[in-house]
């Protein structure tokens, strides 16, 4: 049994219906839905202490739900939604100014 708290991100976790099929499938084998905890916004699911499966069931549980895995241990969101963060953010700018631009022709 683990004494820790374990966090894994899932790649493909963008709705509550994914959540719920986590919960489903991943639940038995940690000893309960109540052991889980997923944090939609950022992809995370952590599994509190005293869970039953290893690290490696629990990731091998997971591609039976159309999802992918892996082993976060690591205290920041991963690299790669920092990265789209990022572009989101240049696209949103990109947008404004031309729609500035745009009203801006448009009195002229």
């Amino acid at each position: 049994m683990s004494t820790s708290k374990r966090a894994f991100k899932i790649h493909g976790m963008d709705c509550a219906e994914e959540i719920a099929l986590l919960k489903r499938e991943v639940g038995p084998a940690v000893g309960g839905e109540g052991r889980l905890s997923l944090d939609l916004l950022n992809g995370i699911m952590i599994v509190e202490e005293g869970a039953s499966a290893s690290s490696e069931a629990i990731i091998q549980a997971i591609p039976r739900t159309g999802m992918k895995a892996e082993s976060w241990t690591d205290g920041r969101p991963p690299e790669g939604k920092s990265r789209r963060q990022w572009v989101q953010l240049a696209l949103m700018v990109a947008s404004g100014a031309l729609t500035a631009l745009a009203f801006g022709l448009h009195a002229w």
